[in-house]
């Protein structure tokens, strides 16, 4: 039977490390964030601390390390509007993933419009940032690279700078997609994204129109619809009025599937029976759809964690020249396709 600490004394590491059944060393490592560990042996971990209410001391660490303990995410401000629900939900996965190795993450946005400079990173305390929506093209990487530091993203970087990054494959998750809605006896499709040259805008699109080749069907320019927000509303009206519409239409986000969700409620159509729709994210929304969305899902939890794990990684043991990495995808089966 496991011994737990005395009311009359703080919890020590030896005393989680008897109450998890794992080594004294592997409790530093799990709260420190280093090391490979299988979820169920952190997890165990992690309950037996809070269990017996143990804090590791941050400051003597820190003070210890000459670290600060806080990863900075950052990101633009447009990314923390509320119309943008994936980026929400992935902040709070890497939250939360940064608590899981006792980090704090602190929050820096920049206008999109207003290139970030070095002093938007440098003099901040930060032990590392996180980036998202990034790409090959994005100034970020590159400042980090040369101030020297650490960083991690879920996006791209460029072939010369380090490839510290965690992302999805959307060519072959749009693949997947277009294979399950052709399997389903969808013959004729239309595409509505937004008009961007950022590479996953660029992926997606091409993985559709790619795919759906391979089964001998072509996705017409006319059924193309890209633009912005409202201006893609407008056009998909238009589309769900024809008399020929197409039997499904795939979207690049969740965010322009749920207001084609809306659209066609409004035309007296209905998803799922009188014409599929489609997105990409599978993050919880706030409008409840009825029925749910069909959409292709990135484990964020899981690119959360890889994401910090990876600058982690890089401010303990300096630059790694590890390659990037590409995590899977799934679809959410939501009924509207």
């Amino acid at each position: 039977m496991a011994r737990t600490a005395t009311p009359a004394t703080s919890p020590r590491v030896g005393d989680v490390a008897r109450a998890a059944g794992v080594s004294a060393q592997t409790v530093s490592n799990v709260m420190n964030g280093r090391g490979r560990f299988s979820d169920e042996t952190r997890q165990r971990v992690l309950a037996a601390a809070d269990q017996l209410g143990y804090i590791p001391n941050r400051s003597a660490r820190s003070l210890r390390l000459q670290r600060s303990r806080q990863l900075g995410i950052h990101m633009t401000s447009q990314d923390l509007d509320v119309r943008n629900p994936f980026s929400i939900a992935l902040l709070r996965a890497l939250i939360e993933a940064g608590e899981n190795v006792d980090h704090q993450i602190v929050v820096f946005t920049h206008q999109r419009d207003t290139p970030p400079e070095p002093r938007d990173f440098a003099g901040r305390g930060m032990d590392g940032y996180v980036l998202f929506n990034s790409g090959p093209q994005d100034p970020r990487p590159h400042i980090l690279a040369e101030l020297g530091i650490p960083f991690a993203l879920l996006g791209r970087t460029a072939p010369d700078l380090p490839q510290t990054w965690v992302d999805v494959d959307n060519r072959v998750a749009m693949a997947r997609l277009v294979d399950y809605l052709v399997g389903e006896g969808h013959r004729s499709f239309a595409y509505v994204g937004y008009q961007d040259d950022a590479y996953w805008v660029v992926d997606r699109l091409e993985g559709t129109r790619e795919r759906l080749r391979d089964h001998g069907i072509e996705l017409k320019d006319s059924d193309i619809i890209l633009g912005t927000f409202d201006g893609v509303k407008n056009r998909v009206r238009h589309l769900l009025a024809r008399k020929n519409r197409p039997s499904v239409i795939v979207h690049s986000s969740d965010s322009l599937a749920v207001a084609t969700h809306e659209l066609a409620f409004h035309t007296g159509l209905v998803p799922g029976r009188d014409i599929a729709i489609t997105g990409f994210d599978a993050v919880e929304s706030q409008v409840q759809l009825d029925p749910p969305l069909t959409s292709v899902r990135l484990p964020l939890p899981d690119a959360a964690a890889r994401i910090v794990g990876r600058v982690l990684t890089e401010i303990e043991q300096g630059p790694t020249r590890a390659p990037g990495v590409l995590i899977d995808t799934t679809i959410q089966f939501g009924g509207s396709a």
